[in-house]
């Protein structure tokens, strides 16, 4: 599945062409699976979020003032990200969550708290996008 459609007035001419949607937008590989360190429990599922296949915590205050560090975040794997999604995303070794921005060449994992960097990378850089989130609690 791809992580951006056609349709999207959000994506760059560069990343319309069908071909190139694969350099840049890419979903965890098939002969992958995501690792946790630790198994909590289960937990309730909002309604809103019935797509999810798992919860993360918030690690950190990077998303603040909409999501608290210690919320749980329901992600939805394998679906399609567009411009403004919040994202779980693997790159350069580690893993964000990160409102999901795409620019003409260039792709940014931005943060809604100021006290964070914003980070921008291209589809020259190994990223994973593992999924999106699709509810908070």
């Amino acid at each position: 599945m791809l992580a951006a459609t056609k349709k999207s007035s959000h994506i760059s001419k560069y990343a319309r062409r069908p071909k190139d949607y694969y350099k840049i937008f890419r979903h965890m590989s098939y002969n992958k699976v995501l690792a946790f360190d630790g198994m909590a429990d289960f937990i309730d599922c909002p309604t809103t979020a019935s797509g999810a296949a798992f919860a993360v915590k918030m690690p950190d205050r990077s998303m603040e003032p909409r999501i608290k560090k210690g919320d749980y975040l329901f992600v939805e794997i394998n679906s399609p990200l567009s411009s403004g999604d919040i994202a779980l995303v693997k790159i350069r070794g580690q893993i964000y969550i990160r409102k999901f921005s795409v620019r003409t060449t260039t792709l940014i994992l931005r943060s809604l708290n100021k006290d964070y960097k914003s980070i921008y990378f291209n589809e020259y850089d190994e990223f994973t996008i593992i999924g999106k989130v699709v509810g908070i609690k």
